[in-house]
C-alpha cells in the first residue's frame, strides 16, 4: 500500500514569553551631579515621552512587524488580513499607537498583544532606544534602553572577563614606576612622581577597581606607547601642552603643516619615521 505523504504543518507566529524593562538612560549633564536629585541624567522625575509610529520621508509609516508576524497577530485578534498594514490607506491601526515612556522606566510583557506592538515600534526608534545594554554605550543619542536578564548576565560576564584581564596587565607594570605613572598620567590626566611604589601600586590599584574595561582599553591601545611617550614629554617639560594642543618646548608643533596639533595628529607626527629626529630629540631631555 502506498503511504500517504503527510502536509507539513504550518507554522504560526506566537508571541515571546519575555518581560522586558525599558529604562530612562541615565547621563550626568549640567550642574545636576547627585543621582538622587529630581532632575539627575537629564530628565525630571514624572517627565513623559511619548513616541507614536514613526513615519519615512515620504510620510508613510516605517515598517514594524515581520510578514509572519503580521498574519500572525492578525490571527490572534480575528481580523481581516491587511489590517495591521502600514500601508492600509483608511482607519489605519497605527495611526493610534503611542508608548509613554518616563524617568522610571515601563515593563512591557511581549505575550501580550499591546506590549509586543510597543515593543516592536520602541525598535525602529533606532537613534533614541537602545535595542540592548550592551549596545547602550555605542550610541550618545540613546535616551532609553531595553533590559532583558539575558544581556545582564552576559554584561556581568564581561565585567568578570574585563577583572581578570585588568589584574592580569596590572600585575605586568607594577614592578615599573614609569608604566604606573604613566598609566596614571593617561586616564587621570594628572602629573604624578614615579618614585614611589607603594604609592603608585596603590592608586594604580584603585584605577583598576574602578573601571577595569577602560584599564584593559587603554593598555591594549595600539597607540598607548606613544601616548605615554607624550605624556612622560609633557611631565618632564619636554613638550608643552596648551589648550589641547602640542609642541616641542623649542616651539616646533608635533602635526603635519596645515594641521592642529591635537594629541591624534601629535601621535600621528610622532609614529611618522621622518619626524623621528623631533621624537628623539624630546627623548633626550627625559
Amino acid at each position: 500500500m502506498t503511504k500517504i505523504k503527510e502536509a507539513p504543518t504550518k507554522e504560526y507566529f506566537v508571541l515571546p514569553k519575555e518581560t522586558i524593562f525599558v529604562r530612562y538612560v541615565k547621563r550626568q549633564t549640567g550642574f545636576v551631579v547627585n543621582d538622587k536629585h529630581v532632575a539627575y541624567g537629564g530628565k525630571l522625575e514624572g517627565a513623559i515621552d511619548t513616541l507614536s509610529v514613526k513615519m519615512d520621508r515620504n510620510g508613510s509609516y516605517v515598517p514594524i512587524l515581520t510578514g509572519e508576524e503580521e498574519a500572525g497577530l492578525e490571527d490572534l485578534m480575528s481580523v481581516d488580513k491587511g489590517y495591521l498594514s502600514v500601508h492600509k490607506p483608511k482607519d489605519n491601526y497605527w495611526d493610534s499607537i503611542t508608548i509613554p515612556l518616563t524617568k522610571e522606566g515601563v515593563s512591557l510583557n511581549l505575550s501580550k498583544l499591546n506590549d509586543f506592538i510597543a515593543y516592536k515600534v520602541l525598535l525602529t526608534y533606532e537613534d533614541y532606544v537602545s535595542p540592548s545594554i550592551l549596545e547602550t554605550r555605542k550610541k550618545k543619542s540613546y535616551k532609553y534602553e531595553i533590559v532583558r536578564v539575558k544581556d545582564i548576565d552576559d554584561k556581568n560576564k564581561s565585567s568578570v572577563n574585563y577583572d581578570i584581564k585588568a589584574y592580569k596587565l596590572f600585575g605586568k607594570i607594577e614592578d615599573s614606576n614609569e608604566q604606573m605613572a604613566g598609566i596614571i598620567r593617561v586616564l587621570t590626566n594628572k602629573s604624578v612622581s614615579a618614585t614611589n611604589n607603594d604609592w603608585l601600586v596603590s592608586e594604580v590599584g584603585k584605577l583598576v577597581k574602578k573601571d577595569p574595561k577602560r584599564f584593559v582599553e587603554v593598555l591594549t591601545d595600539p597607540d598607548y606607547k606613544i601616548k605615554l611617550f607624550i605624556e612622560m614629554g609633557v611631565s618632564k617639560k619636554q613638550i608643552i601642552k596648551s589648550k589641547g594642543k602640542y609642541s616641542t618646548k623649542d616651539g616646533e608643533d608635533l602635526c603635519e603643516e596645515g594641521e592642529v596639533p591635537t594629541l591624534m595628529n601629535a601621535i600621528r607626527f610622532l609614529n611618522s619615521i621622518k619626524n623621528q629626529e623631533t621624537k628623539l630629540a624630546i627623548e633626550a631631555g627625559y
